[in-house]
């Protein structure tokens, strides 16, 4: 390359390729460095302060899902306590105890709804989401559960002296069964079992069958 293709540097002598530009000092460089460290560190806070408020969010929801669902065998248990038995479809009746921000309006039916938006229903028997006359069993059955929610909202019915028994569905042609042998009240009686039901869909079901 010939000196023609070589610019000088005004004050050192520094001769650089013509139309190169002037190096940028050491210091700026390291500035620039410090600043996109700066933007790759905010933006992994960021992203986990967003993970977090996602996981809280969550767990709420799943606490007033749960609340709900308190509600709903409370109503149906002062409202049963002296008749002879559980109706075959009881979601009408519990929807008078709930709290407005949990009904919804379908089709003209009042309904009950989660904070994800799911049905929460219950009626007698002891097959979830099929209902009959009982003298002695009524179900509740929550629907359009996240997976996390699934999990933690029928773990919280483990070890409950009122509870027959629990089932939870990760996909949405499975059914019920009845809650009336060994075999079934016990299939889903460990977190494990309840982790290995809920699927990673948003379209997980938690029935719970209750004693009078």
């Amino acid at each position: 390359m010939t000196d023609a293709a070589f610019n000088t540097h005004p004050r050192a002598g520094t001769r650089i390729p013509a139309g190169g530009g002037r190096p940028w000092p050491r210091r700026r460089r390291r500035g620039l460095v410090n600043v996109l460290l700066t933007v790759a560190i905010a933006a992994v806070v960021i992203s986990g302060i967003v993970a977090t408020a996602v996981v809280v969010n969550n767990n709420v929801r799943a606490q007033q899902a749960r609340l709900l669902i308190g509600v709903a065998e409370n109503r149906i248990r002062q409202i049963y306590a002296t008749l002879p038995q559980f109706d075959a479809d009881m979601s009408g009746v519990v929807v008078t105890g709930m709290p407005s921000n949990a009904i919804q309006s379908q089709g003209g039916t009042d309904v009950i709804v989660t904070p994800w938006g799911g049905l929460i229903a219950a009626g007698g028997g002891a097959t979830p989401g099929t209902g009959v006359a009982s003298g002695n069993r009524f179900w509740i059955v929550v629907a359009d559960l996240p997976e996390a929610a699934c999990e933690s909202i029928a773990q919280s019915f483990l070890n409950n002296n009122t509870v027959v028994g629990i089932q939870v569905l990760g996909d949405p042609t499975d059914t019920f069964t009845a809650m009336t042998t060994d075999a079934a009240i016990q299939a889903f009686d460990t977190p494990a079992e309840i982790q290995a039901g809920c699927d990673g869909g948003t379209d997980d079901r938690v029935g719970i069958v209750y004693r009078s």
